[in-house]
C-alpha cells in the first residue's frame, strides 16, 4: 500500500493495451475483441471502463445544458429540416447544439453526437 498499489503503473498498462488494441483492430478483429475484454476486466478493478463509451461521451449534463432527450429531439428536427432541404433551419439547429457543447457527427448510418 506504500505505493498506492502502483496505480500509475496499472494505468500505463491500460494505456499500452489501448494503443495495441487500436493497432490490431482492423487486422485481427478476434484478437482485438479478446484484448478489449481483458482490458475492460483490468479496468474494472480500478473502477474504469465500466460505462458504455457512447453514454459516457453524451454525459456530463449540468445546469443550463440540454439533456439527452432534448438533444435527440433537436437532432430529429434537424434531420427533418435536411430532408425538406431547409438548410438554414438545419444549420441553425446544428449551431444551437454546438453552443450547448454538443458535437454532431453525420455519416451514412445517421447522426451521432457527443459532448464537447
Amino acid at each position: 500500500m506504500d505505493d498506492d498499489f502502483n496505480t500509475p503503473r496499472a494505468l500505463s498498462v491500460l494505456f499500452e493495451m489501448g494503443r495495441k488494441l487500436n493497432e490490431i483492430k482492423t487486422q485481427d478483429p478476434e484478437a482485438a475483441a479478446s484484448l478489449a475484454a481483458e482490458m475492460k476486466q483490468l479496468g474494472d478493478i480500478l473502477g474504469l471502463l465500466a460505462r458504455d463509451p457512447d453514454v459516457f461521451l453524451q454525459g456530463g449534463v449540468t445546469s443550463g445544458i440540454l439533456d439527452h432527450e432534448q438533444v435527440e429531439q433537436l437532432i430529429a428536427q434537424r434531420n427533418a429540416a435536411k430532408k425538406n432541404k431547409d438548410w438554414a433551419a438545419a444549420d441553425r439547429i446544428r449551431d444551437e447544439l454546438k453552443e450547448q457543447g454538443v458535437i454532431l457527427e453525420d455519416s451514412a448510418a445517421g447522426t451521432t453526437w457527443r459532448r464537447d
